[in-house]
């Protein structure tokens, strides 16, 4: 938990230098958002999205996982708890996708990519 929290003010502290965990969570982000808006255009069933999300942005989704491992056994976090951390993070944002999808698909929206 404590590191939870210490990373959390990282993610803040570091958020006005160009930090590299916020870099890679905008390249995950940003791919998932690209994913998402050629499925709604393929009309991709929001079952069928929700099972292929999961395994699209490998090498994002792998980028961002290690700097985040990277960036809390750096602050003394045991690596296990960092990898399970990590884990975390990435699934909270898998399932973000997956769970807007339907509504997207049903008002015709799509999420923009961050800048």
């Amino acid at each position: 938990m404590f590191g939870s929290i210490s990373f959390g003010m990282f993610l803040v502290m570091a958020a006005y230098a160009g930090d590299p965990v916020d870099d890679a969570r905008k390249g995950f982000n940003n791919c998932l958002v690209r994913y998402t808006v050629e499925q709604l255009e393929l009309k991709t069933t929001s079952n069928a999205f929700k099972k292929a999300v999961k395994t699209s942005c490998a090498p994002e989704s792998k980028a961002y996982r290690d700097i985040i491992v990277s960036e809390e056994v750096k602050i003394g976090e045991p690596k296990s708890d960092a990898e399970t951390y990590a884990d975390e993070e990435v699934q909270m944002i898998v399932e973000g996708f997956a769970n807007s999808y339907a509504r997207h698909a049903a008002d015709r929206t799509a999420p923009v990519e961050e800048k």
